[in-house]
């Protein structure tokens, strides 16, 4: 059924009490973690990643969508908030004749260069929550990695889209707002092999979509995106992006792998199970009554991905070890394998597929450790790598 579209952190009464409710309970789940640190295994991680993913898998399990609306603030507050912490002058763009689809630039907009690099980021969240301060901590870092590695006078920046959520319109919104983001990027002179796409959670799933549409582009409210000045689905085309990062893709809306409720990952991840049977809801429920088959073939991820290999150079999928994902991930990248070729491993013998599982990670694990100010893990510093490799850096 249809749900009714809201603002933005729009609460009832009741969900208003219990979100302050929920806040005067977060410094006993706080103390019960610290206490309680003797006695557990805390599967690798240091003693503040334990803190710190007790407590956020307590607000997961206890906020809803507009509830965590509200708990982390809008993309911009949050984007702002980054950029103060990390002394950096925030750049906000608003796409000309768009309707007001805006881009967050880390590293600054870069001026059209031939050497410059740009990663597009599209933030998780379920499709229903605002950016989470940690992944622009995680992708700050690769973008500093990038810049110390680039030619003189080159830039690398990321390009964070601001897109609608699920709860405020319908899909395909963002589908077709990432579009114009990237046409315009494409538009202002860097080219798409100088172009990685990323995402993490939804927006790994957002990725997958944007990928399938520059192939197919088959949705009647979805403008094409135009690469250059063939079209993808011929094979001579030689306008493809130089890469795509998935980090915990998230196409398991619905609950289906076993991973997903096992007892392992139950205790380790930093989601819940009830907490992304609602966000699954919401944005499947979100598809226009007219489109609903269809819609779910690219929420579900159940596109074909033959042919893929003429949209992108290389892939990265990240799967966290201890997520509740993580049947799902491995199922997901083995599809892509099968395009990209390679055997066996991690990687392959064409260097163009790759799948990263972190032993004791969770959802979205790499930010978290900038957050509670460790700095890189062994599979960030991984992946900041494979970003440099992808740009030829």
């Amino acid at each position: 059924m249809p749900i009714k579209l809201k603002k933005l952190a729009e609460l009832s009464w009741t969900e208003t009490v219990n979100y302050y409710a929920t806040l005067l309970g977060a410094p006993f789940v706080v103390l019960k973690a610290i206490l309680s640190l003797p006695f557990v295994d805390r599967s690798g991680k240091t003693k503040l990643r334990y803190i710190h993913d007790n407590f956020l898998r307590f607000a997961v399990d206890s906020f809803n969508a507009p509830q965590f609306q509200k708990f982390l603030g809008p993309d911009e507050g949050v984007y702002r908030g980054w950029a103060k912490v990390a002394k950096v002058e925030p750049v906000i763009e608003t796409i000309p004749d768009s309707g007001g689809i805006r881009i967050f630039w880390i590293g600054g907009k870069p001026e059209g260069m031939s050497t410059s690099r740009v990663i597009v980021y599209l933030h998780g969240g379920g499709f229903v929550i605002p950016v989470q301060e940690s992944l622009l901590l995680f992708y700050h870092y690769v973008q500093c990695t990038l810049s110390k590695r680039a030619p003189a006078g080159a830039q690398c920046s990321l390009a964070m889209v601001e897109f609608s959520l699920a709860t405020q319109t319908p899909f395909p919104t963002q589908l077709r707002e990432t579009v114009a983001a990237v046409q315009y990027i494409i538009n202002s002179g860097i080219d798409p092999d100088k172009i990685i796409i990323t995402g993490d959670s939804a927006g790994a799933n957002l990725s997958y979509q944007l990928l399938q549409h520059v192939l197919n582009p088959r949705l009647p409210t979805v403008p094409a995106l135009n690469l250059g000045s063939k079209s993808m689905s011929d094979p001579g085309s030689d306008s493809p992006f130089a890469g795509v990062f998935f980090m915990s893709p998230w196409f398991d809306l619905e609950g289906r792998q076993p991973s997903f409720r096992g007892k392992l990952h139950a205790e380790s991840d930093t989601v819940t199970a009830n907490f992304l049977l609602h966000c699954g809801a919401l944005t499947l429920d979100s598809i226009e009554p007219s489109d609903i088959e269809e819609g779910r073939k690219w929420l579900l991820g159940q596109l074909n991905p033959a042919g893929l290999d003429r949209v992108v150079k290389k892939v990265l999928v990240y799967g966290g070890g201890r997520e509740r994902l993580i049947d799902d991930i491995p199922e997901f990248s083995g599809r892509l394998k099968e395009v990209f070729g390679g055997k066996g491993g991690d990687g392959d013998e064409t260097g163009r597929h790759e799948l990263v599982v972190g032993e004791f990670g969770v959802h979205d694990d790499m930010g978290y450790d900038f957050v509670v100010g460790q700095g890189p893990s062994e599979d960030a510093r991984r992946i900041g790598e494979w970003f440099c490799e992808a740009f030829g850096l």
